[in-house]
């Protein structure tokens, strides 16, 4: 939050200089000449005038008055208002319009610095959006189906009373330079959060709006209880300018920006930065500077008129270029957005090589400076790579999560590290050392642990079995830090690849060049080239980046003729968007919504228990099934074992996964059965052979025309 201060400033100074010629006046062609005291005299009497008329017209005068701003409130952080339901959204950065209203002084200390306090009232409110991660199938009125997309809005009502403490350094009689600290105190800090529908067009909610209200209150921490709002620590920096209007009030606009360094509540690393732009009206309290001096009259001779010719005029065409070369008399450009979204397990275990208890590289390390560009939207649509972030996905969600605890057991296999026992403490120590020096997660956050062998143990009489056995097992007190990373990608392509740019110049001399431009709405340049002559120019566009694909992009063309007049045309290119999307575990056949999740891992050798960091998965899976779903469930297994009992033992984890889900509802049909051994990803890693121990789910609803596919009525 950012409050603009306003001070003042007053007109550059006159000074006036009298020279023995302006004294002396010529009559009768005889110079009559003031004696030398009488000179003398007159511009000590100029000079003193002159001094006292410039101290008079410094803007660093005592006055009091009141400002008001236009702000720019820039909210930077990330916060949920609701955590642990999926579709309510995780909400990061905002920046939204605001104002402030209030009063100031200016009182001077030194001929130029003044001490100016102001108190004023922040109006900081933010808009955060952020897209529904989940797009469900609705049916049209024609029996067909299309994605539902929706947006999450979260309006956050933020006011402040702060109090300004700045220092002003006059740089001369007009301009200054502000510095200073700035303290504000929360007197309203709530939230709203709706759900508007984007598309298709038509679609609306039950009462037949397109937005509905999800939640609205006060911000509370995970335990239900209000969370306390944090004093305002700021710094402000400011420029402005005093402007006398007339002899005792003066206009005083401002801009300045306001960094804060405290967070806005105590759960999220959540501030407000502002810039503001306004001005002041203020009185001076001390006597009004004399009027300025009349400027000296000059006598002013009228240039003559040159001919010229005439200037110059230009215009310009665009047409869209067909990818056989065919050329269209319009010009159109369509953006389509086509987006994916996967959900992708973690695996708590980290891999250690025999007799060594370092971190491998392949757990892509960060040094702690880097940390602050990694997020997790950003991660690759990987199963294994994600993995290999496992550690730094803990830490980014234990700096979110600040009540959270971790607790880390080191493991050794003692057949290849007998006498080594001291590797398991090591091996815990490690992944704490990297989350606390990496991550700056305090230590008495993590407890680290140490036994000889993992509780549940991997065979041991092959190498990879033992493998699997050294590691580090990472448990958490709160179920996000190892949740599920839910990755969403989208990619836009622009249509046509080429436009033709047809420029036609109206002059009678010669083109000495011709700069072609196109730009996006946020003057982002996607084409740009010069030719010494106006002709046409194919302008390249396949691979452009539009930055707001809802507003028309900007062609123009710029002339420079050979007496150096330059002239320009612009003619705007109509923008479209489009939408496609796809998801690893959902689709629509015919009449029937088909979703799929192949996220529940198993420990080696296990089938009858589910392991505990399965239960957000399984939650999801159970929520989509109804009784009228069809549901099939394939079990697998890695390579290590005999492929009859891993056989086995896939059917036996397709059954565990069965059961779990007919305890909770009873499906229409369930089909069940083992593939044994996969190749899914890489079995001669550890952690791929537990991404192969894994059970497959394939849910098939019917859709009732008169029920969308969540089974409410439309």
């Amino acid at each position: 939050m950012i409050q603009l201060q306003r001070t003042f400033g007053v007109p550059s100074q006159y000074t006036t200089t009298l020279s023995a010629q302006t004294l002396c006046e010529p009559s009768h062609h005889k110079i009559a000449c003031v004696n030398k005291r009488t000179q003398l005299f007159l511009m000590l009497v100029a000079f003193a005038v002159c001094m006292q008329y410039s101290n008079a017209q410094t803007g660093n005068k005592l006055a009091a008055g009141i400002n008001a701003n236009a702000a720019v409130n820039m909210h930077r952080g990330a916060l949920t208002t609701n955590e642990g339901v999926l579709e309510c959204g995780s909400f990061e950065n905002a920046t939204t319009l605001g104002w402030t209203l209030g009063n100031y002084a200016n009182i001077p200390l030194t001929p130029s610095i003044a001490f100016v306090p102001s108190l004023y009232y922040h109006k900081a409110n933010g808009t955060f959006t952020a897209p529904n991660p989940v797009t469900p199938l609705i049916a049209l009125q024609d029996g067909s189906t299309t994605p539902l997309s929706t947006e999450h809005a979260l309006s956050v009502s933020l006011d402040y009373v702060t109090l300004d403490a700045m220092l002003r350094y006059y740089l001369d009689t007009k301009w200054y330079a502000a510095l200073g600290p700035s303290v504000g105190f929360t007197t309203r800090n709530a939230f709203e959060q709706e759900e508007h529908i984007l598309s298709p067009t038509g679609a609306t909610f039950v009462d037949g709006s397109t937005t509905r209200r999800i939640a609205a209150g006060n911000f509370t921490d995970n335990n239900g209880h209000l969370a306390g709002n944090n004093i305002r620590i700021s710094a402000v920096a400011g420029i402005g300018a005093m402007f006398p209007l007339g002899e005792s009030f003066i206009l005083n606009p401002e801009i300045s920006y306001q960094y804060s360094f405290s967070n806005v509540i105590s759960i999220n690393d959540w501030k407000v930065h502002s810039l503001r732009v306004g001005a002041g009206l203020m009185y001076v309290l001390s006597a009004p500077p004399p009027p300025p001096l009349p400027p000296p009259v000059e006598d002013k001779k009228e240039a003559p008129v040159a001919q010229v010719m005439p200037p110059p005029m230009a215009l310009l065409d665009v047409h869209n270029i067909e990818t056989d070369g065919t050329e269209l008399n319009y010009a159109e450009v369509t953006v389509n957005q086509h987006r994916t979204q996967d959900i992708l397990p973690l695996l708590p275990y980290v891999f250690f090589e025999s007799g060594s208890a370092d971190l491998s590289e392949r757990y892509t390390p960060l040094q702690s400076g880097n940390t602050s560009s990694f997020t997790e939207t950003t991660l690759p649509n990987d199963q294994i790579a994600v993995y290999h972030h496992l550690l730094n996905i803990i830490g980014l969600r234990m700096k979110r999560y600040t009540n959270t605890t971790l607790s880390v057991t080191g493991c050794v296999e003692p057949k290849d590290e007998s006498g080594k026992n001291s590797f398991a403490m090591n091996r815990a120590t490690n992944v704490k050392k990297y989350l606390h020096d990496v991550w700056g997660i305090s230590e008495d956050r993590i407890t680290t642990r140490s036994r000889e062998l993992p509780e549940i143990v991997s065979t041991r009489r092959i190498d990879d079995g033992r493998t699997e056995n050294r590691r580090a097992e990472i448990t958490a007190s709160d179920p996000r830090i190892l949740a599920p990373v839910y990755v969403r990608n989208a990619k836009n392509t622009v249509t046509p690849s080429e436009v033709l740019l047809q420029p036609e110049v109206v002059y009678q001399g010669t083109v000495k060049e011709a700069e072609y431009t196109i730009k996006d709405n946020s003057g982002s340049v996607l084409f740009t080239t010069k030719q010494s002559s106006a002709d046409k120019v194919r302008a390249k566009l396949s691979d452009a980046v539009i930055h707001d694909p809802t507003k028309p992009l900007l062609a123009t063309v710029k002339i420079t003729t050979d007496d150096g007049r330059v002239t320009e045309a612009q003619r705007p290119i109509p923008v479209r968007r489009t939408f496609t999307s796809s998801r690893a575990n959902a689709q629509v056949v015919r009449d029937t919504l088909i979703e799929r999740y192949s996220m529940l891992l198993f420990n080696f050798d296990r089938a009858s228990t589910i392991a505990s960091n399965n239960d957000q998965i399984l939650s999801l899976i159970r929520s989509r099934i109804r009784t009228s779903s069809s549901v099939d469930i394939e079990g697998m297994t890695d390579y290590i074992g005999r492929k009859k009992n891993n056989q086995r033992l896939s059917e036996s984890r397709a059954n565990a996964v069965e059961k779990s889900i007919t305890d909770f509802i009873k499906p229409v049909a369930v089909d069940t059965k083992g593939l044994g051994e996969v190749d899914l990803f890489d079995n001669t890693i550890p952690e791929g052979r537990f991404y192969n121990r894994r059970v497959f789910v394939e849910i098939a609803t019917p859709l009732n025309t008169e029920l969308d596919e969540e089974g409410e009525l439309r």
